[in-house]
């Protein structure tokens, strides 16, 4: 398992300033007139206790490699009184890599348009039906790694951002989620992108948390 060596804990951004961030974290694309959109500027926002199994993800694998680092960063923060699965707040600290910010893992309800299939007997409806799914933005490894030891970890959870900024890839089942050693090559193995150019959607967190996470291709 790879060391992690922190350095300093340079600074604990309390919820008040976390949720005030967040509303300024912008979508990696612009509007048409070439502006900044900010999906969470007037989102619903709050820290919630939940059961992983309560959430969907949004991807079809996790890295080996990015459950150890999770399992060793809480490890190193325990040190400091810190629980990476049960923050509310977000930390700043230094490695020998540079700055790193941890957030609360980031869950949207998200709105959806789905189609009721026939199980088991169930009836069959021909049209399609709008619901809300909360589904994973952000901290997949660690909630995975909170599903392992049955946990219920602490999240930001978001609601009410405008169904014109919808989640940058579909939902899907934990069940569906492989642990793999290198990331798959194809784009179907991946997630269920939403676009051709999805990454447009994709929360932009690192323009406002510095060394925060950024898009896998």
């Amino acid at each position: 398992m790879m060391e992690i060596a922190i350095k300093e804990i340079k600074k604990i951004i309390p919820y008040s300033g976390l949720e005030e961030r967040l509303r300024q974290v912008p979508l990696m694309g612009r509007d048409e007139q070439g502006n900044q959109i900010y999906p969470y500027r007037s989102a619903n926002i709050s820290l919630r206790e939940i059961s992983v199994d309560e959430v969907n993800p949004t991807t079809f694998y996790l890295l080996q490699s990015g459950i150890e680092h999770q399992i060793r960063l809480n490890q190193e923060l325990l040190k400091y009184g810190i629980d990476t699965l049960r923050l509310h707040s977000a930390v700043v600290f230094e490695t020998e890599q540079g700055i790193r910010t941890l957030l609360p893992p980031i869950v949207e309800v998200q709105e959806e348009h789905v189609k009721f299939e026939n199980h088991h007997g169930d009836r069959t409806y021909p049209g399609t039906y709008r619901i809300k799914v909360p589904l994973i933005n952000d901290g997949a490894h660690r909630l995975y790694l909170a599903r392992m030891r049955e946990v219920h970890p602490t999240v930001l959870y978001l609601s009410g951002i405008p169904s014109r900024y919808p989640f940058y890839a579909f939902p899907n089942h934990w069940d569906d989620v492989r642990v793999v050693d290198e990331v798959p090559r194809n784009k179907e193995e991946k997630k269920l992108y939403r676009r051709e150019e999805s990454y447009a959607l994709y929360r932009n967190l690192d323009r406002v948390f510095e060394g925060c996470s950024k898009p896998r291709t």
